[in-house]
């Protein structure tokens, strides 16, 4: 028989990091629902589950680590192929971070709820709120006998490889909102031969790309 005023096996007496580890279980939109309730309602948790009021507090500082949000968003973006470089990670702060992971659920919760609204009111003119784009073109600057062949934006929407006849090229169009200027990353001359199409997939830790290019000499001869 187990005496409960002596047992200490909750979860008050795991250290944070084990705390942390946890939370990587926890889908983040859960885990913020939880958060508000440990911190608003303590003393109804106590009475309801028995749950020792240190217990809330040590998860709901656990859930505020920022670790626990950057490997919360390197899983969202391994899960479903996005890079990884897209954010900044040693930029962002720890709000920035958790919008960042949420986002997607809530996108998708808005699209949801309005084709609801539409097929209950399909008169009905629904506003939809553009996105903040960055308007700064891309200036190429190519050569003259130099052609664009291809583009492809790398998911996550900041990068942009870009083949042309004689090179293959790497494009960062900066973080969405801050107002920074298209610049070109890195890039590839291939002067001996005309590039025709490329292909594209990340890698399995989702921080790099590996780029195939198919091209023919520019020699006939050869």
């Amino acid at each position: 028989m187990v005496d409960d005023k002596n047992d200490q096996s909750n979860t008050t007496s795991l250290p944070l990091d084990i705390l942390i580890i946890l939370m990587d279980y926890v889908r983040p939109l859960d885990l913020i629902a939880f958060r508000k309730v440990c911190l608003r309602f303590t003393s109804i948790l106590l009475i309801l589950s028995s749950m020792n009021p240190q217990t809330c507090r040590a998860l709901y500082h656990a859930s505020h680590r920022r670790s626990v949000w950057i490997k919360a968003l390197t899983n969202l973006n391994r899960n479903n192929g996005i890079f990884l470089p897209t954010f900044q990670l040693d930029q962002l702060t720890t709000q920035e971070l958790t919008q960042v992971v949420t986002a997607p659920v809530i996108w998708l919760t808005t699209i949801r709820e309005r084709y609801r609204q539409q097929q209950e009111q399909p008169h009905r003119d629904l506003t939809w709120k553009p996105w903040i784009v960055n308007p700064n073109p891309i200036e190429l600057g190519l050569e003259v006998e130099d052609e664009f062949q291809a583009l492809f934006l790398v998911p996550g929407g900041r990068f942009v490889v870009l083949l042309t006849i004689f090179s293959l090229q790497i494009w960062d169009l900066g973080l969405v909102g801050k107002g920074s200027v298209p610049h070109r990353v890195t890039w590839v001359r291939m002067s001996q031969q005309g590039n025709i199409a490329f292909s594209t997939q990340p890698t399995k830790d989702s921080l790099g790309l590996r780029l195939a290019v198919s091209s023919y000499p520019m020699d006939t001869n050869q």
